[in-house]
């Protein structure tokens, strides 16, 4: 890796010498401070459940009350998307639908980017028929196949939708895993990481010249997590497991069967980092009114992510603990859909519940690392390593120069005195 921090090597799963400190576990705070206007008006939102709403379940299968502010988001909130072109990765299930189903509500070209063709096309059936039967609309929805656990399945993707597609408004990289058993993809990577991160990297790479000619600019969204906040830079080495970050925030040795969801905690700390990044180099490309780059979070929403740990038995009484807090799916991709689609939405912006764990969605505040500015700066110059591609917005399909994923200075990296601490 070269003069790359040791820290970010790490988050990327690789192995290092063990010769850095340990950092005690971050706490995270319940209700951050807030910043901006509220850009939902609360009253109107919170009345009653909308139509449409359905009943969910709660881990453990215990049923709570449906969406109070789904139907009357997409119905208020969300403008005339006709004409408009988007991509939702993850889409069959949970948020991913949700967004999709409200955006195809609105008019826009929906494509469900998802590595489950099956499930994709049963959700397509599900939001065509919905429409259908409770509004009349005929939904332009597609299906095509993109599994992020692989650099190659992502490009596929990117060589297909162009090929369907001569525009892309909307880019929301929503997919994600979490708490899964440690594994490597076939790229070589962490599967979380690779999966929440790295191909979401790949794929704004690869689409990004479309998304700065989109009609009124282009709009990048990436899916974080409050876990964000627990990501750390410091390391405990000693409890790594195969080089596979089970050490980050000291957390694998204090809590039985925590691994996974640290390695989870980097990924979405890499998801706030990339957004922010983006950001700072649109504006220093000029390219600052042609795309925002925007993150948003779902608060605790009741979606399959959680299926995992509950099938594996991790950690479980950490997740009922969540359950009195939890909202709906619905209402949980209603941040994602406030950033995809509201005009006031501001890039590098960071959006979310008002009440943290759920409530209508307001701008708020990132926290942990998610402001480190360096840390953003070397955690790309890994992205770029690790999926092979240079990405400078304006010169986002120049030629990878050899021998550049193998590890050699990059015209874009910080100078070696920025990047060598630990």
């Amino acid at each position: 890796m070269g003069n790359v921090c040791p820290s970010l090597a790490l988050l990327m799963g690789r192995k290092l010498p063990s010769t850095v400190d340990s950092d005690p576990l971050l706490e995270i705070s319940p209700v951050p401070d807030r910043e901006g206007a509220k850009l939902v008006a609360e009253p109107e939102l919170a009345k009653a459940a909308g139509a449409g709403a359905v009943t969910v379940r709660q881990p453990g299968g215990a049923l709570r009350a449906p969406s109070t502010m789904y139907a009357s988001f997409v119905r208020d909130m969300v403008p005339d998307l006709a004409g408009q072109v988007a991509i939702v990765t993850g889409a069959n299930a949970g948020i991913g639908f949700w967004a999709a189903r409200a955006l195809a509500a609105k008019g826009a070209t929906v494509v469900l980017a998802c590595r489950d063709l099956s499930k994709a096309a049963a959700a397509k059936a599900e939001i065509e028929r919905a429409l259908r039967d409770e509004a009349g609309l005929q939904a332009h929805v597609e299906v095509s196949h993109l599994d992020l656990a692989s650099f190659a399945s992502v490009r596929a993707f990117a060589v297909d939708f162009r090929a369907r597609h001569d525009r892309l408004d909307m880019l929301l990289n929503n997919a994600g895993i979490m708490g899964v058993a440690r594994s490597l993809t076939v790229d070589g990577w962490d599967v979380q990481l690779q999966t929440n991160h790295l191909s979401h990297f790949l794929l704004t790479r690869e689409l990004f010249d479309m998304l700065a000619r989109a009609p009124g600019g282009g709009r990048a969204v990436h899916h974080s997590s409050m876990a964000h906040k627990a990501g750390t830079p410091r390391i405990n080495c000693e409890a790594l497991n195969e080089g596979a970050m089970d050490g980050m925030c000291g957390l694998a040795g204090r809590l039985p069967g925590a691994a996974p969801f640290v390695r989870y905690a980097q990924s979405k700390l890499a998801n706030v980092l990339f957004a922010f990044e983006l950001d700072r180099r649109l504006i220093a490309a000029g390219l600052q009114g042609k795309v925002k780059s925007v993150c948003a979070h779902p608060g605790v929403a009741d979606t399959h992510l959680f299926d995992a740990p509950t099938r594996t038995g991790s950690i479980p009484s950490f997740f009922r603990c969540f359950a009195p807090h939890m909202q709906s799916a619905e209402d949980g991709a209603l941040p994602l859909l406030l950033a995809a689609t509201h005009g006031d939405v501001k890039s590098g912006g960071f959006y979310g519940p008002q009440h943290e764990f759920r409530g209508h969605p307001v701008r708020c505040k990132s926290g942990g690392h998610a402001q480190d500015a360096r840390m953003a700066r070397e955690l790309w110059v890994l992205s770029e390593l690790a999926t092979g591609c240079r990405f400078l917005p304006g010169d986002v399909h120049a030629p990878v120069p050899a021998g550049h994923p193998a590890g050699v200075a990059h015209e874009n990296a910080p100078p070696a005195a920025d990047v060598q601490r630990g």
